[in-house]
């Protein structure tokens, strides 16, 4: 029997990896949720959601789910959860010590003064909020006027963290500790674009004896279990975090997926790695827009030029069928031609228009929605039936 796993809050950068590294398992079944409705996250168990009053809240919502495991997947988030449900066996949660460390940058600096960027109160230098992710508020000041912007915008009651400015390029390093304290990955990956403190372009590279020794001074000091990153620039320490890096799924195409690897030695497994040797493999993100809302039981698509282009199948729009077919709608095709067409495991009913006549003759509007490449199609339908048309190109970012 699959374990149940809640990713909370579900449609953040890191929630988003997670569902990616797991959505094809069959040993997990995803669940997901927010404390708002959030476009970004597609469910594969028949779009689950839930909006959250608050935090305790978690706690109900799985005893309904019958939740087995929860991944907290934001920073403040993850600590707020370790104050409230810290003795829950449910939640994968490192120790409130260790978050204490990591979550506020004056703290990790602190404790890690050999490795840290050297404070100063001089300018020019680089100033981020004491407590924060994504980069938001981190710029370089060249004077007062310009840190007390930061202070008064992003820096709270916590204040902010006044540096040298490092030079050079910015590497995140994916590590790995299993339930016994041992440090089993260690893998740099440089940060080669980045857009809102995200990775956009990454690609691993081979890790020097520089990495390991932080590594190790890391685990050292803080007890690290499952996933964890660090990120440094100019041989410094830039900040460290106990859960997963939103652009970590590179090390997947390497055959290590941490976050599997942290649900199975939660679950008390012990686990092997593959040996990684970087082979110029680079991961690009863009951003990618669903379209939620769209309430309908039957679909009756196109064939030509909309699930066939240029005579050649087109696979976003076939991926969608068997979407479709396994959330339980009715998929119908739909032709002026005389071809029916046939995929594995796929027996669907095909209405064949004749010379002359509307496809909305053909189609049962209860529920329906209607994707055609035809502009003119579409409005015919659209006109006539009143039901909600897409072109493929829309159809494709229905969640």
């Amino acid at each position: 029997m699959k374990k149940k796993v809640l990713i909370y809050p579900c449609g953040t950068e890191v929630g988003m990896e997670m569902w990616e590294s797991l959505k094809y398992s069959k040993h997990f079944e995803v669940f997901g949720a927010n404390m708002i409705d959030c476009a970004g996250f597609r469910l594969y168990d028949k779009q689950r959601r839930a909006i959250l009053e608050k935090l305790e809240d978690i706690g109900l919502l799985c005893e309904l789910w019958e939740i087995d495991i929860v991944l907290p997947a934001h920073d403040q988030v993850q600590y707020d959860l370790c104050e409230i449900f810290s003795d829950d066996k449910r939640f994968v949660l490192p120790e409130l010590s260790t978050l204490g460390q990591t979550i506020l940058k004056g703290n990790t600096y602190t404790c890690f003064e050999e490795i840290a960027p050297k404070k100063i109160d001089t300018f020019p230098a680089f100033v981020k909020p004491e407590r924060g992710q994504g980069s938001r508020g981190a710029r370089v000041c060249h004077n007062f006027e310009e840190l007390y912007a930061i202070e008064r915008d992003f820096g709270g009651d916590m204040g902010v963290v006044q540096t040298e400015i490092l030079e050079g390029p910015e590497y995140t390093v994916d590590c790995f500790t299993d339930r016994h304290g041992e440090l089993r990955y260690c893998q740099p990956r440089e940060r080669m674009e980045t857009r809102g403190g995200i990775s956009i372009n990454t690609k691993l590279v081979p890790p020097l004896s520089l990495v390991f020794d932080m590594a190790a001074a890391i685990t050292g000091c803080l007890k690290m279990r499952g996933a964890w990153f660090f990120q440094i620039k100019g041989g410094k320490l830039l900040e460290i975090a106990p859960r997963i890096a939103g652009s970590s799924g590179i090390n997947r195409a390497y055959g290590v997926n941490l976050t599997e690897l942290t649900l199975w030695d939660f679950l008390g497994h012990d686990v092997a790695l593959p040996v990684v040797e970087p082979r110029g493999v680079q991961a690009m993100r863009r951003l990618d827009t669903k379209i939620i809302g769209v309430e309908f039981g039957s679909v009756y698509v196109d064939i030509d030029d909309t699930l066939f282009v240029d005579g050649k199948p087109n696979p976003d729009m076939v991926a969608m069928l068997y979407k479709w077919y396994n959330d339980g709608k009715n998929v119908h095709l739909i032709t002026r031609g005389q071809a029916r067409w046939k995929m594995f495991g796929l027996d669907l009913p095909c209405s064949h228009v004749k010379k002359g006549e509307p496809k909305s003759k053909y189609i049962n509007p209860d529920g329906a929605i209607f994707v055609d490449d035809s502009f003119a199609e579409r409005n015919e339908v659209a006109n006539t039936l009143g039901i909600p048309v897409f072109g493929p190109e829309s159809a494709i970012m229905l969640a």
